[in-house]
């Protein structure tokens, strides 16, 4: 049965409609829920306000994963709370901060490390051009919000509805049928791994921007030899 058969003889009972809306809603975003956060896909940057004297930055909720942080146009690394206590000995200075403290912080905070000595204000203009050199940006993977930021559109729909039949076959009542939601269940495994490689191949493999090695041909260049005026001409050291 095809998602769009079951889900118009499904609604042709006016009170399931609601029902069966919130239910297809809900599986839905689960899905995309779950495949963005085994294949985080959705990437986004911020810039929040930096407070001199203080090091503590919130993260917004929606973070999965930290990708990338720079402090105007300088990438900061990434440092464990462990080595911070260990190395740093918990050290307060102020300055320019070169490193994050991503643990062990709070809930969705890091802590900048040496401590800005300077206020920077918030923006959410020139995150990707002009305001790189004057800002605190934030890049991270991204929770879908089931709106506006959501899982590649190229593979979306059919990922989903694989999803959507896998938990309404599933559901009681007389529509179930456990033969066919543990065939979509497989379909949405297989489809998950399949665009989980994809991106990683679109996204994320790194492009080979130089030429190592000869690719055609494995002719080198002969010897260099003098012209041929000069063969059998001696020559006294020194000259």
């Amino acid at each position: 049965m095809s998602f769009e058969t079951y889900t118009s003889n499904y609604l042709n009972d006016p009170s399931n409609v609601n029902t069966a809306l919130n239910t297809i809603n809900r599986l839905a975003n689960e899905g995309e829920g779950d495949f963005a956060v085994e294949y985080p896909c959705i990437l986004t940057r911020v810039a929040p306000a930096v407070v001199s004297s203080i090091n503590l930055i919130t993260l917004p909720e929606d973070v999965l994963s930290i990708r990338r942080i720079t402090y105007k146009g300088s990438k900061l690394d990434p440092l464990p709370y462990r080595n911070f206590r260990e190395v740093f000995q918990n050290a307060t200075q102020e300055g320019r901060p070169f490193w994050y403290v991503f643990n062990n912080v709070g809930q969705n905070k890091i802590q900048l490390f040496p401590t800005p000595n300077e206020n920077i204000a918030a923006t959410t203009s020139g995150l990707y051009g002009s305001e790189i050199p004057n800002r605190l940006i934030i890049e991270y993977w991204q929770a879908p919000d089931f709106i506006t930021a959501l899982i590649p559109s190229y593979f979306r729909r059919r990922l989903l509805k694989s999803y959507v039949l896998r938990g309404s076959f599933h559901a009681e009542g007389k529509q179930q049928n456990l033969k066919a939601s543990k065939y979509y269940k497989k379909r949405y495994e297989e489809l998950k791994k399949q665009y989980g490689l994809l991106l990683g191949d679109l996204h994320n493999k790194p492009r080979k921007l130089v030429v190592s090695g000869f690719t055609s041909s494995y002719y080198y260049p002969g010897r260099p030899i003098l012209p041929i005026d000069r063969f059998g001409t001696s020559v006294d050291i020194g000259e």
